[in-house]
């Protein structure tokens, strides 16, 4: 600006200038960004979305870029669609105009609209790394590249074909052949799979999808500090970019190889043969999982902050997931009131209708799809067409912590062993009240450590085994395990019964001569025999329960 307004000083008394002179020397045009490595936005296109010599790819890619901020600072997304044989000249001047910031570009090729279940084509598998979220912030993108690489030799993993800065993170992006829709399920498998040894690095899981979009090499990201806002190459061979079988992709990456899965996929039809299959509801509706998974998320944001708001960075994760929950539980045509009205309650009537549209996605979409019978194929079955996570996954999404799973009451999304935790809670109450259990299983050991006790004790005074069983209140059996388990007890040395403390000091083991001839009816269960006399011992009772705490643990 500086220097087009020197010129324009120095020229001015030459000659009269008209507005448009001015302007030209004022905003004088940018040059083209070149690479120096020479993988620039044609490179990236052609190694993304490969052209098939002497055929017509099906499907569009999606170039996109904000328009405006909006209320909510977020903007709207202003989408162009373009066959890929265009999509460079596309590109090119996509990048042009607008200084070239915040372009973006889609991964996969779509029939009519950038969804997962529109999705015609992709050749590659991608990893997002945040790692400007962790302690590696402000690295040089090559060295933390280079570090990613290092890392994935140590697990045996196979290397990516290129890595793309992406002005604050890392975009690895593994190369393979054309895949069409049937196999997007193997693949989103793989990609679940792709950040597990790279955790370090902040992975973005929910940028796993088809339809994702990331941004265009050369264009700039205006979030990120001006020394490395250009989207460009720092890791990989551009002449030489290696592009995998995807098979040999899926082996490396998934815990079990195609010829196993094909295995197990006999087994487990052959074990559901015969099997009624599960009943579902005329509507198509879902009540309970997605039901408890609903309150889970209003408890959880009410557990979070007292006056129910979300806090930013969350609320569009938080109106999607819950969009998904209402998709299987409610009819499509009440999804959106619902919607916008938690949307106003969790948000103070921030948020815009277009801000809250936008964050549904398509999971509104998808439940008027599935209402009027559209499916999707899934291991060669047609299934409903509704998104299904496991409750791992919003778990992950949310950043639910232990604690909150506990302090919260969450019933689905917590961890497993939490889970098993109230899974046995449950038990022991069921226990209770149905079987007339009235005790913990501790407490029933104590009593019949005491009963055994007090046997020995009336036996000591003569009596026989059917007369204790009858003083005692036992059975047979009872009396003789309660009796097992005293002697236990005896052998280090102490034993009470009430409020006297006795310790035994003599004790001798029958061999079977000495029990073959005993009377059925008076033989004392077990090897171990009592021999009296019996002292006083001066230890104290809960010196004794005390060392029977140690010796049960």
């Amino acid at each position: 600006m500086t220097a087009g307004v020197a010129k324009y000083n120095e020229y001015i008394h030459q000659k009269e200038l008209s507005g448009e002179d001015v302007l030209d020397i004022i905003f004088e045009p940018k040059p083209e960004w070149k690479p120096d490595n020479g993988f620039g936005v044609e490179e990236y296109i052609n190694a993304i979305h490969p052209k098939i010599p002497g055929k017509k790819r099906q499907g569009q890619i999606a170039l996109l870029h904000r328009v405006g901020d909006g209320e909510d600072g977020k903007g709207e997304w202003s989408t162009t669609y373009c066959p890929t044989e265009d999509a460079v000249e596309r590109a090119k001047a996509f990048l042009s105009s607008g200084n070239g910031k915040d372009r973006y570009i889609s991964m996969a090729t779509f029939k009519r609209r950038r969804e997962s279940s529109e999705a015609c084509a992709i050749e590659s598998t991608y990893l997002d790394l945040d790692y400007h979220k962790t302690s590696l912030c402000g690295l040089c993108p090559k060295a933390v590249a280079n570090n990613v690489v290092s890392d994935l030799q140590d697990a045996g993993k196979p290397l990516p074909s290129f890595i793309v800065s992406s002005g604050r993170g890392l975009l690895c992006i593994w190369l393979h052949e054309m895949l069409g829709a049937k196999v997007l399920s193997k693949w989103a498998a793989v990609q679940k799979q792709l950040g597990k040894p790279l955790t370090r690095y902040n992975p973005d899981k929910s940028a796993a999808d088809a339809a994702r979009i990331f941004r265009l090499v050369g264009s700039i990201n205006s979030k990120a500090d001006d020394s490395r806002n250009r989207v460009q190459l720092v890791w990989g061979d551009p002449a030489n970019l290696h592009r995998y079988k995807f098979n040999d992709l899926a082996d490396a990456w998934l815990p079990h190889t195609k010829a196993q899965l094909i295995s197990m996929a006999d087994e487990r039809a052959k074990r559901n043969a015969g099997k009624r299959k599960k009943r579902k509801r005329p509507d198509g509706l879902a009540m309970g999982l997605w039901s408890t998974r609903m309150e889970d998320i209003q408890n959880l944001i009410k557990h979070r902050s007292p006056d129910g708001r979300i806090e930013k960075g969350m609320q569009d994760k938080f109106l999607f997931i819950y969009t998904c929950a209402l998709s299987h539980t409610t009819k499509p045509e009440a999804i959106i009131p619902v919607i916008r009205a938690k949307a106003t309650e969790w948000s103070g009537g921030t948020w815009t209708e277009s801000s809250i549209d936008g964050a549904m996605g398509t999971a509104y979409r998808k439940a008027v799809a599935a209402l009027a019978g559209e499916t999707v194929e899934w291991n060669g079955e047609p299934v409903d067409i509704r998104y299904r996570f496991r409750s791992s996954t919003i778990i992950d999404w949310l950043d639910i912590s232990e604690n909150e799973m506990c302090d919260a009451g969450l019933r689905d999304l917590c961890s497993p062993h939490i889970k098993a935790e109230r899974s046995t809670i449950r038990a022991k109450a069921w226990r209770i009240e149905k079987k007339g259990q009235k005790t913990s299983r501790a407490d029933q050991r104590r009593e019949r450590l005491l009963i055994g006790r007090q046997a020995i004790v009336l036996r000591e005074q003569g009596k026989s085994f059917s007369d204790i069983c009858a003083e005692l209140g036992r059975s047979r059996a009872y009396i003789s395990d309660a009796i097992q388990e005293a002697k236990v007890s005896i052998n280090d040395g102490t034993y009470s019964i009430g409020a006297t403390h006795y310790t035994p000091f003599e004790t001798r083991t029958l061999d079977s001569q000495d029990i073959s001839g005993t009377n059925s009816d008076d033989a004392f269960p077990g090897d171990v025999v009592i021999a009296g006399p019996w002292k006083r011992s001066t230890s104290t009772i809960e010196d004794t329960f005390d060392a029977m705490d140690r010796k049960w643990g």
